[in-house]
């Protein structure tokens, strides 16, 4: 299998972004936003799409944007793009749940290239 890299990181976060929009999320809610930058990507919870009535403290919503972020890390490693992961990046924004740090290519990760040959998954 032949994966295309990105010519820049700006081009990895691009794709690690759009391809986070694919995360499943509590009632299909997509309670995340991101905010790229050249070198960063900073994943916020969405409070305007927590549905309060079944999640009121969010504790769904904010699983939900944890999924988004794996899928953005293994967009990124999988397009050999070495990242690092930094978890409430700012304790006095609790909506500010981590900040993704993109560095140089790195050799890809065979766990986030490798392709199922069973036709179920």
């Amino acid at each position: 299998m032949q994966i295309d890299t990105p010519a820049t990181i700006t081009d990895g976060i691009a794709d690690a972004v759009a391809a986070a929009g694919y995360a499943p999320s509590i009632h299909d809610t997509r309670p995340w936003r991101w905010l790229p930058a050249s070198d960063t990507m900073d994943l916020y919870l969405d409070r305007g799409r927590v549905l309060s009535g079944t999640d009121p403290d969010a504790r769904l919503a904010t699983m939900s944007c944890g999924a988004a972020l794996h899928l953005a890390r293994t967009v990124l490693a999988a397009q050999s793009w070495r990242v690092t992961v930094a978890r409430m990046p700012d304790a006095a924004d609790q909506e500010h749940l981590a900040r993704l740090r993109v560095y140089a290519a790195a050799p890809p990760d065979p766990m986030a290239v490798t392709v199922s040959d069973r036709p179920d998954l």
